[in-house]
């Protein structure tokens, strides 16, 4: 059964009167509405339309004003679609055409980058950062039991990848007794790849080779010969080496070699 406003408890009375003042305000809009519906269809009447008439005249309008909402739809989405199309446009252009990486860069004078000699035990000299630059210099090779014979200058400082490097460019020059030099990019004791011949002589030269020009060599332990075989580009690296010893430069050679602005990228 309704309840009436007498059976109301006081504190229910404020929430009441909201109530009936929303709905008074209901109301009042909804009377105004008929009102100036009404006056709108006496006037109307006074200039000669007929009902029929505005009824065909809301539809159209009601009609434009659907035609007009689809539009902006069909701009919104088109406009969307659009915005989408690009960015995955972008996105596989990145994909396609990644940024190139950044260049491992050794100028021999930074502590963080160290280079140290490796000699054969029976050859003798010595390899190292000196002045900015790293250096080789040779005052005897002798070889071992299997005959080769080594000076090399090495780094372990690399970045985690090669991945996407194209070039190794370098300055060198030496004194005229060491003819050649050959960049190693090595991962581990069993793989590796072995750049052109560098030739060495005694005014600076910068030397730019491209990494497909690098030979892959592998071998499957540390005592075995290396082997040229297929492969790409150096990904994974442990180490980077100039080298001038077997089988570059003959047993009798001796002599300084220098290297400057070593960079891959």
């Amino acid at each position: 059964m309704p309840r009436r406003y007498d059976d109301l408890q006081p504190e229910e009375l404020p929430e009441v009167l909201r109530e009936a003042v929303r709905l008074q305000e209901v109301d009042e809009r909804e009377r105004e509405v008929r009102l100036n519906r009404e006056s709108y269809a006496q006037a109307a009447e006074e200039m000669g339309i007929s009902r029929v008439e505005l009824d065909r005249a809301a539809a159209e309008t009601h009609a434009a004003t659907v035609t007009r909402i689809r539009r902006g739809r069909r701009i919104r989405n088109t406009v969307a679609g659009a915005a989408v199309a690009v960015l995955a446009a972008a996105g596989a252009y990145r994909v396609a055409n990644p940024p190139p990486p950044e260049p491992a860069a050794y100028t021999f004078q930074n502590d963080a980058q160290v280079w140290s000699g490796d000699f054969n035990a029976r050859s003798t000299g010595s390899a190292r950062q000196e002045g900015g630059r790293g250096v080789i210099v040779v005052e005897r090779f002798v070889a071992e039991d299997d005959g080769r014979y080594w000076a090399n200058l090495n780094t372990a400082s690399v970045p985690a990848s090669l991945e996407g490097h194209e070039t190794v460019t370098l300055r060198i020059r030496g004194d005229g007794g060491l003819g050649e030099a050959r960049v190693f990019i090595e991962n581990g004791p069993t793989e590796r790849w072995r750049s052109p011949p560098i030739p060495v002589e005694a005014e600076w030269r910068t030397i730019q080779l491209r990494m497909d020009q690098f030979e892959h060599q592998t071998r499957p332990d540390s005592r075995a010969p290396w082997r040229s075989t297929r492969g790409g580009d150096p990904d994974a690296v442990t180490g980077v080496s100039l080298k001038v010893g077997h089988p570059f430069n003959p047993t009798d050679a001796r002599g300084r070699v220098e290297v400057d602005d070593l960079r891959i990228e």
